[in-house]
């Protein structure tokens, strides 16, 4: 089976939720909203796409600020469904993603996540991410 990195399309929004589901236990997400974020194009999401469904996902978000002389990029979500998974899909869609960043002169690729994602943070260090000593704080808005 040939599973083929790409980027979303707003086509991909029902599978998109169905995975973010699975992945985040989020409820009431519509297409509608997702296709047109997706259509917008702010937020880069790659898909490995296994033919008759998506195997995963990986969002990033980038931005630019006065502040620094290039853009700096967030990865918020990495997903693989547990059929597809330790086929290297994860590590895939990470390089489809930098290499996407390069061409925004975007400068650094950050990732947070859960301190007990074991399984995540190997897969971030075979990616080349190195852990670094910042404390993240959070409130509601």
């Amino acid at each position: 089976m040939m599973i083929r990195v790409r980027f979303a399309t707003p086509d991909d929004a029902a599978e998109l939720i169905e995975m973010n589901r699975e992945f985040n236990g989020v409820e009431g997400l519509d297409q509608d909203t997702v296709r047109q974020e997706l259509a917008r194009g702010t937020e880069l999401v790659a898909v490995a796409d296994a033919g008759e469904r998506l195997a995963g996902y990986c969002c990033v978000q980038h931005y630019k600020s006065f502040c620094y002389p290039r853009g700096i990029a967030e990865l918020t979500e990495l997903y693989v469904r547990e059929e597809y998974r330790h086929k290297g899909l994860a590590s895939r869609m990470i390089t489809c993603q930098l290499e996407a960043l390069r061409k925004l002169d975007v400068d650094e690729l950050e990732v947070i996540t859960d301190a007990a994602n074991a399984a995540g943070h190997a897969v971030y260090r075979a990616n080349g991410f190195k852990e670094q000593h910042w404390t993240c704080l959070a409130r509601k808005v």
